[in-house]
């Protein structure tokens, strides 16, 4: 499922079985020609969940069941005002969402297996929203973020068994920790959090007792090393934080000691800015700014543990700022970059690391690539090729040999995204 816009409906729901006569329109369901911009897609079973608009009911939820291939509408703010559903969460098959029906504000949600119909699950009681946020789960239980009125804005938990809301409160009384960065790694909950004695920094639930336990003060006082895009490559837990005297760099949780380490890649106080972090088959590749080179493609060895510079060919003055889409497709690590050709015409290559040599090259005959997406070991994305406008297309990891699904014919564009299976 996708969306795409055919120039005659507006952006409405897709399905392809990766053919182009099995590319089709699911249903028009904003009779509209604005589209209903189909968002936030869930699959739940055999049956899909998203977000649209209809022009009658509002933004709502809606569901799709793929034995049907009907859209139907679950209204939870009842009539032409909006809902507003988001954070759809799939736990234990279950489905959790937060929504605003009109009369008790934003609150969590979910799906009634029984019965299929959404149930609210009122937190703050009255109309102030709660306003849940950064839902997870992790071992078939709903972890939260959410502010009772009481504790501030603190973790939350639903019980397995009863499916009652508990609180964890990780700073006591009615001053907020604000947990962010929610990451279930190896089953564990992580995340950030912030004390007045600490700032903001890495914790995580010990698994026994659903107690926090504060990892480490990596910035000692309470400015807070302010930990971000914890990721789990090779076993080993990866994050950027700031410890007051290197910059924002990159730091490993010692899997023996279970104590963070530097890994410096700028060194001094200057910051090399780590981002867009993804394992790949137990490789970390991200983008960093050694201030040498500037912002570069680089990888952690996993024999050595160290960082290595990957050279990325065809860059606008030999910059990777604007790398990103990283995908990870059976073990084949895919991305794009971004930059103004000399008309003024945005360039955005695709490319795949080279699976002899390790080093990234270029994947010709498609540009203005868009959306990467991983679906059953295809890549499928939105691009352009010599005689296409922007349309869909797939490449099978096998052959790297872009194809394209044309769903409006010629140099028109249906300009599809949002992929999911």
């Amino acid at each position: 499922y996708f969306t795409a816009n055919n120039d005659s409906q507006g952006v409405e729901l897709w399905e392809t079985d990766g053919t182009p006569e099995g590319t089709v329109l699911t249903q028009d369901i904003n009779q509209t020609t604005s589209g209903s911009n189909p968002r936030n897609f869930t699959n739940i079973g055999d049956i899909l969940y998203f977000v649209a608009d209809n022009d009658v009911n509002g933004t709502e939820l809606w569901q799709v069941n793929s034995s049907t291939g009907v859209a139907t509408v679950l209204d939870i703010n009842v009539g032409s005002n909006s809902s507003s559903p988001n954070n759809l969460t799939n736990v234990n098959g279950i489905l959790y969402f937060t929504a605003n029906d009109g009369i008790n504000g934003t609150e969590l949600w979910k799906i009634d297996q029984t019965t299929g119909t959404p149930t609210i699950i009122d937190i703050r009681t009255g109309s102030n929203s709660s306003s849940p946020s950064n839902l997870i789960n992790v071992n078939g239980t709903l972890y939260f973020t959410a502010n009772d009125g009481i504790n501030g804005t603190e973790l939350w938990k639903i019980d397995q068994t009863t499916g009652t809301p508990t609180v964890i409160d990780v700073r006591s009384g009615s001053s907020s920790s604000s947990p962010s960065n929610l990451r279930n790694i190896n089953g564990i909950l992580y995340f950030t959090a912030s004390t007045s004695e600490t700032g903001q920094e890495l914790w995580k639930l010990d698994p026994t007792d659903d107690l926090a336990v504060l990892i480490s003060d990596i910035r000692p006082g309470n400015n807070g090393s302010s930990p971000s895009n914890l990721m789990n490559s090779g076993g080993t837990i990866y994050f950027i934080a700031d410890n007051g005297t290197n910059g924002s760099e990159l730091f490993r949780i010692d899997p023996t000691t279970g104590t963070p380490v530097l890994l410096d890649i700028r060194i001094g106080s200057n910051s090399s800015s780590p981002n867009r972090l993804i394992d790949v088959d137990g490789t970390l590749y991200f983008k960093a700014n050694d201030g040498v080179t500037g912002n570069q493609l680089w990888k952690i060895d996993p024999t050595t543990g160290n960082p290595v510079q990957l050279v990325v060919p065809d860059l606008y003055n030999n910059d990777a700022q604007y790398l990103d889409n990283f995908t990870n497709v059976e073990s084949q690590l895919y991305f794009r970059n971004s930059f103004y050709n000399n008309d003024f015409s945005i360039y955005r290559p695709l490319y795949t690391i080279d699976a002899t040599t390790g080093n990234p090259v270029t994947i010709a005959g498609v540009s203005s690539v868009e959306s990467l997406t991983n679906i059953d070991g295809v890549l499928y994305f939105s691009g352009q090729g010599t005689n296409t406008g922007q349309e869909l297309w797939k490449i099978d990891p096998t052959t790297d040999s872009p194809v394209v699904i044309d769903i409006v014919s010629g140099s028109g564009s249906s300009s599809p995204q949002n992929f999911t299976s």
